[in-house]
Formats: C-alpha cells, structure tokens, sequence
C-alpha cells in the first residue's frame, strides 16, 4: 500500500531537497575558495601591482593585434576600392601601367607596415622579458 503525501510531507522533503542544495552549494564554494589561496599562494595575490601590470600589458598586446590585422584587412580593402575607379576609364596599356604602379607602391606601404610591426614586436617582447624578470626577480624573494 501506498503512503499519501500530505501537504507537511510535501513540506519536509522540499525543505530537505534545500537544504542538501545548500550544504552542497556550500561545499562547492569552499572549494573553490582553496583553489583561489593555492593559486594566489603560488602567483601572489591577483592584485598583486607587478602581476597586474604584466596581466594588462598581455591583454594590451592581444588586443593591438586584433586591431593591426583589422586594419590591414580595411586597408587592402581601401587599396582594392581606389584600384577600380583609378583604372576604368583608361586604355588597355594605360590601365595596366596605373595598376602596376598602384600595386608597386602598395606593396611598399605594405613592407614599411611590416618593419614597423616587426620593430614594435621586438620592442614589447624586451618589455615582457623585463617584466618577467622582475616577476621571477619577486618570487625569489617572497
């Protein structure tokens, strides 16, 4: 035979199934909070000064070259726009002749970017091994 449940039966097990949540919950925070004090133990404190430094210049680095690749793909676009209109109404050869030299000095444009690319690539890549080292530098002595 079955057993009825009664609206305090009802009761009992919904305040059971919150209070397991709970405790559950509870216990899930707990460790997540350890596993925040082993990495802070290990890397210091996330808002340690240095640390936040070298987080931002990262984040600062991945966002410059989000922007690099964006402009270089609008400034081929822009080159592939003025391109049409420069060559339309000319002749064949005339046509030919403008295009190539479009093309020419893009691609010195182009080469000029690069080094400049290559020149600032260089120069956060001393910035970073710095601040790794006064990272490193730090650790040592804590």
């Amino acid at each position: 035979m079955k057993k009825e449940l009664t609206s305090k039966d009802g009761y009992q097990l919904e305040l059971q199934k919150t209070q397991r949540y709970r405790l559950e919950k509870e216990k899930e925070d707990d460790e997540i909070r350890k596993a925040r004090e082993e990495i802070c133990k290990e890397r210091g404190t996330p808002w340690d000064h240095g640390r936040k430094n070298f987080d931002l210049a990262i984040c600062a680095w991945h966002s410059e070259d989000k922007c690099e690749t964006e402009e270089e793909r609008e400034d081929e676009k822009r080159w592939n726009r003025k391109l049409k209109p420069a060559t339309r109404f000319q002749g064949a050869k005339s046509s030919k002749e403008i295009e190539e030299t479009m093309r020419t000095e893009h691609e010195a444009e182009i080469r000029i970017k690069e080094d400049e690319k290559r020149k600032r690539e260089l120069e956060r890549w001393h910035k970073f091994d710095a601040m790794f080292k006064a990272e490193a530098d730090r650790r040592r002595r804590s």
